[in-house]
């Protein structure tokens, strides 16, 4: 805040689009230097924002490097009592006795101490799932939270005692790089959203932005969500014609619609 204080500021007029407004504000370093830009997408139907951050070297040497960026430093004040209500992601755990959490258990964290949510081995839904709510009880209000990222990512919850808030601030840890001349990089979109209610509301909340905003239509309309089997969870690399076979029989007899073949229809294990 107090670098981009002392930078060139400019804002361009909002552009109208169907169902959203597209804000963005560009600070320039100098004519040939770093240019940050912020891009904010405000939703007309939903109470929701989607925004992310664009940097660009203007300049024809390599700029200083970046590090620390977030994609979001947020205070929460009236924040508590809050509940950080989250998901592990799909590739933890087992259905054998790993001593894993399970894939996709929902769990909840007191803010009243930090907290850290993260993905693991750069696959962005690995550990924790990209999406939580912050609950606020008393107020019977909350506010939810996805980050757009293919990637590694985490996101910190610290209590700020002295002003009863929550500070969230969500990035790609270990971030320090120096872009090269007229190179450019963004930083994970992140969505905020307001829901009044319980978790409930807000996990509902959360599903109709995604399902109205980010779903693609399939013959001109939003498809229902699709229900698919598929081998690898269950069965590894233990699979055969025969059994394949049985399985699709087995699946299409409960009208799933897609039936997956992952990983492991090689020979030779997992090379």
């Amino acid at each position: 805040e107090t670098l981009l204080k002392n930078w060139t500021r400019t804002v361009k007029p909002p552009v109208e689009i169907k169902n959203s407004r597209i804000h963005e504000i560009t600070w320039v370093e100098s004519p040939e230097g770093l240019a940050a830009t912020w891009r904010a997408e405000v939703f007309k139907d939903r109470q929701a924002v989607e925004f992310r951050w664009f940097f660009e070297n203007r300049g024809k040497t390599p700029a200083q490097p970046l590090t620390e960026v977030y994609a979001l430093d947020l205070l929460v004040s009236d924040a508590r009592p809050t509940r950080l209500i989250r998901s592990t992601g799909g590739l933890t755990g087992s259905s054998e006795s790993t001593g894993e959490r399970p894939g996709f258990l929902v769990s909840e964290a007191n803010l009243m101490s930090a907290q850290t949510m993260s993905a693991a081995g750069g696959r962005s839904s690995n550990r924790d799932l990209p999406f939580f709510l912050l609950q606020n009880d008393a107020a019977k209000r909350g506010l939810l939270v996805g980050i757009g990222w293919s990637g590694q990512w985490q996101a910190d919850f610290r209590p700020e005692t002295g002003l009863g808030a929550v500070r969230i601030t969500i990035g790609m840890p270990g971030m320090n790089l120096a872009l090269p001349a007229g190179e450019k990089i963004f930083s994970p979109s992140v969505l905020l959203g307001l829901y009044q209610g319980d978790s409930w509301d807000g996990s509902n909340a959360l599903r109709g932005i995604l399902y109205d905003h980010y779903v693609a239509l399939l013959g001109n309309q939003k498809p229902l969500p699709p229900v698919s089997w598929n081998h690898w969870f269950t069965f590894d690399n233990r699979i055969s014609e025969e059994m394949l076979k049985q399985q699709m029989d087995a699946a299409a007899g409960l009208g799933l619609e897609y039936f997956c073949i992952d990983a492991g229809w090689f020979e030779g294990g997992f090379p």
